[in-house]
């Protein structure tokens, strides 16, 4: 579900609209046929950085030295 939703997220941006969580989360409940409080458990368990948006998988952040 989550990559459908980060797929769906890109979409939009490469179109230049707006792709809020309401949104996505409606993408995501209509594609799979699930209630919205199911997607927006799923949406709150996703892991998140700092910023608010999903990490990389493939990134390794370097540690620093003293």
């Amino acid at each position: 579900m989550l990559a459908l939703i980060e797929q769906t997220q890109k979409e939009f941006r490469a179109e230049r609209k707006k792709a809020g969580r309401d949104v996505l989360l409606m993408v995501a409940m209509n594609h799979f046929g699930l209630p919205r409080k199911v997607v927006l458990d799923v949406w709150n368990s996703a892991p998140r950085d700092r910023k608010g948006g999903r990490p990389k998988k493939n990134e390794t952040r370097a540690q620093k030295g003293p």
